[in-house]
């Protein structure tokens, strides 16, 4: 089922909701609804670039060959809000997904604390090695310079070691939301054997990754401001300086497409 195809459905599954409530709030959520589903085309389009990329390159992932649950389910993935509504919105029409939205805002929420002094540290590193750490890469790319770099992989690892797994995987390890997995999901990946990936597995063989994700992730940031400049997001100027507030836990990104679609939060 294409993603487009998945949309009509959820939307004709959400109309009875829209029909009881008041005209602003279905006028509301039928435009959250509009955006997230262009913002969803155009992320489809980055990966599909990013697919022939890899093909060109002789290249395929490995990770076909990982035994579920997968490691790389335990990794801290990172969501922009019209991802976290799509999946916000699935979420409502399957079965046992009011209790994992329930799950994945209470892990977004220890993740944020984990995550607490991360930004602070990363800005004070750019700061210190020159402002020139936010350097050009080759065709444009950004990054964001050695000790930011490890800065990053520190907080990440940290986490990752904790061996929480996503709180999105049904009982048999598998992704309850497969079909509007974030973006964050996809950076990890392999195209060396898969057991690299695994806990405990000593770091300097480290899982070899297909191409840079540079570019795509920055593509995406853009359709991410155009989603919410295109639904009236207040403050859109703000956040474009304030990271914290751009980059969100996958589980706080939920709890963001909820309010944009105007559902209550499960308790």
């Amino acid at each position: 089922m294409n993603r487009d195809h998945m949309f009509g459905l959820l939307t004709d599954l959400l109309d009875g909701a829209n029909r009881i409530d008041s005209a602003v709030q279905a006028g509301k959520r039928t435009r959250v609804l509009q955006a997230c589903a262009r913002a969803q085309r155009g992320r489809t389009e980055i990966l599909r670039r990013w697919v022939s990329e890899v093909r060109s390159a002789g290249k395929r992932t490995m990770c076909h060959l990982c035994a579920w649950p997968s490691p790389c389910c335990d990794q801290l993935v990172m969501a922009h809000r019209f991802e976290g509504t799509s999946i916000a919105l699935f979420l409502q029409v399957i079965d046992g997904g009011k209790e994992a939205l329930k799950r994945v805002i209470e892990q977004g929420k220890r993740q944020q604390k984990h995550l607490s002094g991360f930004w602070k540290e990363v800005m004070q590193a750019l700061a210190e090695e020159t402002k020139k750490e936010m350097k050009e890469v080759g065709e444009g790319r950004m990054g964001m310079g050695e000790e930011a770099d490890q800065i990053q992989d520190r907080y990440l690892m940290s986490w990752f070691e904790r061996a929480e797994p996503c709180a999105l995987l049904n009982a048999s390890g598998k992704c309850l939301v497969y079909g509007v997995h974030p973006t964050g999901c996809l950076f990890h990946h392999t195209i060396s054997d898969p057991k690299v990936c695994r806990h405990g597995y000593p770091q300097d063989e480290k899982p070899v990754g297909v191409v840079s994700w540079d570019r795509e992730l920055l593509q995406v940031l853009e359709i991410e401001l155009s989603f919410l400049e295109e639904i009236g997001w207040a403050g859109l100027d703000e956040m474009i300086d304030t990271p914290d507030r751009l980059f969100l836990p996958l589980g706080l990104a939920v709890q963001e497409g909820l309010r944009l679609l105007g559902f209550p939060e499960p308790q």
